[in-house]
């Protein structure tokens, strides 16, 4: 059994502090028998106590609190599956990336982004890690008898690209788009222009995508030294040509 536990980290963690406590009682109570100085002996065997049961300790804290260690290091993500359009939406607004590309783009133009364009260009570098396969995507299929969630392989992107339009109870609804083309609707609605590319895709079989949070923050994170830095040089050069205060500050 030990050494099983010793395969691991922890588990090799585990025996060596059960070993050191149970080494400095026996040095402490040696000592005390031996008539050696007895604060050493004391202060040995009152330490022993605290390092012995210090992987119980431990391994209690990871039970009662593990499951919310992921979601309390979140910054703008909530849940830790997260649907992929309201994700791609919170990292274009919030973190180091969207904000220095905002900023940049207020500089540019004198005027603060377009959010459709926003989305549209942060939809686009998700895609592009999508397909590298450094972000994983798990889909739920339109079909009532199959609730759960598979990863959905990188080489399936190909045939499809992330497209956002207004909607008018989420305010934006991230589409699922098969290269070659589609026609808009007046109600906001989309129809394949072609068929065959519309066939070539699996994606649309799937009413839910869903990321680990984790993994998109850690990809997208709140802050970056490098974008931060670009960032606040932007906001510097928009505040001198008194640009737009709301932006400014919304980016700050």
């Amino acid at each position: 059994m030990a050494d099983e536990a010793s395969d691991t980290v922890g588990g090799a963690m585990r025996i060596f502090l059960g070993t050191a406590g149970f080494v400095s009682f026996l040095i402490g109570a040696e000592i005390l028998r031996e008539g050696g100085p007895a604060w050493v002996g004391a202060s040995l065997i009152a330490a022993a106590f605290p390092i012995y049961l210090s992987p119980a300790a431990w391994k209690f804290v990871v039970s009662r609190f593990g499951r919310n260690d992921v979601k309390l290091s979140l910054s703008y993500l909530s849940d830790r599956d997260s649907s992929l359009g309201p994700a791609i939406i919170r990292m274009a607004r919030n973190s180091a990336w969207g904000r220095w590309y905002a900023a940049q783009q207020l500089v540019a133009t004198g005027s603060p982004i377009d959010q459709l364009h926003l989305y549209q260009i942060a939809a686009s570098v998700v895609m592009e890690k999508i397909l590298d396969g450094d972000l994983v995507v798990r889909g739920r299929r339109r079909n009532p008898n199959r609730l759960d969630y598979e990863v959905i392989p990188a080489r399936d992107w190909h045939s499809s690209w992330l497209h956002f339009l207004r909607d008018s109870i989420a305010l934006w609804k991230m589409h699922v788009v098969p290269r070659g083309g589609v026609e808009i609707n007046p109600d906001g609605t989309m129809r394949a222009s072609d068929n065959t590319a519309a066939h070539r895709t699996s994606l649309l079989d799937y009413d839910s995508l869903i990321v680990d949070a984790y993994q998109f923050e850690t990809l997208w994170p709140k802050t970056d030294a490098l974008a931060d830095k670009k960032r606040r040089k932007f906001l510097r050069q928009a505040w001198w040509r008194g640009l737009n205060k709301d932006e400014r500050r919304r980016l700050s």
